[in-house]
């Protein structure tokens, strides 16, 4: 009997192993610290077919993309971090292997971005010795509210279309923005949590998370004349070809963003070092 229930334990875990995927890592990694006089023509990470490249990037933004996506968007939110890494910025080039590479080509989107994060979490473990964890604290936020005009938006009924197109020209079904270049968020069937969420990864300039406190139930199509590839909101003002999200939220939804405090997701540093030599 001990015997069977062995060989049924050891099935088991050869089977989670087979079907767990393990974790993918750089190949290799170049970390260079970057002079104070160079000059700087970009700040950001961008993917490459193999990899990626970091230019003028300090630690807490790495982290920022490691650990969350675009849901860090206060350098509040990174707790413990020493001077040297806030200030010094490096240049970053790291590279996947073909064998890892073609694995990660058969993921979903989801999934590779996952990977992706997996990847960046790892090389700031192995080069900084970061060592991290999460905590909730009371920072500052934006909520968003109802207007004093009352709300301009209608809850979808089971039979609403969408309002998305495909190349096609059939409607996409689902929940999904769409960000358009003359100026406009198209969403359609958002929720407000959701609306909160997309303010927060795309209206990073606001420099706080937003936290949905409408009240408003269920699910909305509308579009919002503003979007982060052509507007501006580094202050509450319009400027003549823009306007600024304040303004925007107000005039099309009948929604505003109030300046408060809130519970925000925040990582400590535990322990970190410079970057180990290449």
């Amino acid at each position: 009997m001990q015997r069977r229930l062995l060989v049924t334990l050891l099935a088991a875990v050869s089977t989670y192993a087979q079907q767990t995927p393990r974790p993918f890592a750089y190949d290799v990694a170049t970390i260079k610290p970057v002079q104070p006089d160079a000059p700087k023509t970009f700040s950001g990470v961008m993917d490459t077919p193999d990899g990626i490249d970091a230019e003028f990037v300090t630690v807490p933004m790495l982290m920022k993309i490691a650990y969350g996506g675009m849901t860090f968007v206060s350098d509040k939110q990174i707790i413990g971090a020493p001077a040297w890494a806030s200030s010094q910025t490096y240049n970053i080039h790291a590279k996947i292997s073909e064998a890892d590479l073609a694995a990660l080509q058969k993921q979903t989107p989801e999934e590779r971005k996952q990977s992706d994060r997996q990847m960046l979490q790892t090389l700031l473990a192995e080069r900084f010795n970061l060592k991290v964890h999460r905590e909730t604290r009371q920072l500052p936020v934006y909520e968003l509210v109802v207007a004093k005009s009352g709300s301009k938006l209608k809850p979808l009924g089971d039979d609403d279309p969408g309002i998305i197109k495909g190349t096609d020209g059939q409607i996409i079904k689902g929940s999904m923005a769409r960000f358009d270049r003359s100026g406009k968020i198209i969403v359609q069937q958002y929720s407000m949590p959701q609306l909160a969420i997309l303010l927060t990864q795309q209206a990073r300039e606001l420099g706080r998370p937003v936290l949905d406190k409408t009240g408003l139930p269920g699910n909305y199509n509308f579009t919002l004349n503003w979007s982060p590839t052509v507007h501006s909101i580094t202050s509450h003002a319009d400027t003549d070809d823009t306007l600024s999200i304040f303004t925007a939220l107000q005039e099309d939804l009948g929604l505003r963003l109030q300046p408060s405090t809130g519970p925000v997701e925040v990582l400590i540093i535990d322990h970190i070092d410079k970057p180990s030599e290449n």
